[in-house]
C-alpha cells in the first residue's frame, strides 16, 4: 500500500485542491504533513454506507451527538443518493458517544443508522476497542484542526468531497441537494483501516510502567500503528511515556502517551520504533 513516507502520487493527482498543494515525490511525512489534510481524512477511522458504483464519496466529519449531522445523514438515506457516505466520528466525550463512535467505525452502515436514524441500543463494544477508536480519531481531529483552512475552521459537521476542479470542503450544515450533483469520483479514496483494529489489540504487548520512548529524530505521531494512518503531526527532541509495543505488517511500533484531553485523560498514539529508543 502506498504510504506518505515514499511516493505521494495519490496526493499529486489532487494538486488542484485548495486544501492540498502540490508536493514532491520522495518527501518524508514530516516534510509534507501540513499538506496532507485530505490524506488524513481518507485514512482516519470511518463508518461507511457501502461502496458507490460511481466511485463518489462524501466524507462527513462530525460528533455522534450533532443535530445538524443527524439531519444530513437522514437526508442521505431519505434521498437514496448514489454516492458513498463515509462518516468520521469525532468529539465523543460521554461514554454513550464513545460507544456510538466505536459502533459506527466497527459496524459501518448498521452503526450509522443506529446512531442517526433508528436510535437503537448500541451493541456491546469492548472498553479496549472504544478506547482505541476514540483515541485514534481524537489524534486525527487534532491534526485536522490546524490544517482546516476554511473561514470557520473544523466544525461539526464538516464535509469533504471531489469536484471537477479538485477537493472541496463544506463547514456547517448545507442540504445535500445543494451540492450532491457537483460530486465527482474520489481520486485515491483511501483505505478502511478499521479492518486492522482487532489485530492491533491482539498484537499489543504492554510495556513495564515507567519506561519512556526517547526520539532519535523528528517523527510523526500516528493514530494507529500504520504509516498510512492519520497523524497529529511531527515532534522532535522529546521523551514520551511508553505504553505498549506491537508489530504490524512487518513494522515495529510503540504506543505512547501522545496527548492529554481537556479532562486530563491520556490519549494514546503510535510512533515507529525505528524513530525512538526505549529507556
Amino acid at each position: 500500500m502506498q504510504t506518505r513516507r515514499n511516493l505521494l502520487t495519490g496526493m499529486l493527482a489532487s494538486a488542484a485542491s485548495p486544501l492540498l498543494p502540490t508536493v514532491a515525490l520522495g518527501q518524508s511525512l514530516c516534510e509534507v504533513w501540513e499538506k496532507t489534510l485530505v490524506w488524513d481524512i481518507k485514512h482516519s477511522l470511518w463508518g461507511t454506507s457501502g461502496a458507490s458504483s460511481q466511485g463518489k464519496i462524501l466524507y462527513l466529519i462530525s460528533a455522534p451527538w450533532c443535530p445538524f449531522c443527524r439531519k444530513l445523514v437522514n437526508e442521505y438515506f431519505d434521498g437514496r443518493h448514489s454516492f458513498e457516505l463515509r462518516f468520521i466520528p469525532i468529539d465523543a466525550i460521554q461514554r454513550k458517544h464513545r460507544e456510538q463512535l466505536a459502533d459506527i467505525v466497527v459496524n459501518k452502515l448498521d452503526g450509522i443508522k443506529r446512531t442517526f436514524v433508528k436510535a437503537d441500543k448500541v451493541p456491546t463494544v469492548s472498553p479496549a476497542m472504544q478506547k482505541l477508536t476514540h483515541d485514534a480519531n481524537f489524534i486525527a481531529q487534532q491534526g485536522f484542526k490546524v490544517r482546516f483552512t476554511t473561514d470557520k475552521g473544523l466544525v461539526s459537521p464538516s464535509a469533504i468531497y471531489e469536484k471537477l476542479d479538485g477537493t472541496a470542503s463544506i463547514t456547517g450544515y448545507i442540504p445535500l441537494t445543494d451540492f450532491a450533483k457537483s460530486m465527482q469520483p474520489m481520486k485515491g479514496p483511501g483505505k478502511d483501516l478499521s479492518n486492522d483494529l482487532e489485530k492491533i489489540l491482539a498484537e499489543e504487548r504492554q510495556i513495564a510502567p515507567g519506561r519512556m520512548a526517547s526520539l532519535r529524530r523528528r517523527t510523526a505521531v500516528h493514530a494507529l500503528p500504520d504509516d498510512a494512518s492519520a497523524s497529529v503531526g511531527c515532534i522532535a527532541s522529546r521523551s514520551l511515556k511508553a505504553i505498549a509495543e506491537c508489530n504490524m505488517k512487518g513494522e515495529d511500533w510503540i504506543k505512547v502517551e501522545a496527548l492529554v484531553s481537556q479532562d486530563r485523560e491520556p490519549i494514546y498514539g503510535y510512533i515507529a520504533l525505528q524513530d525512538a529508543v526505549l529507556s
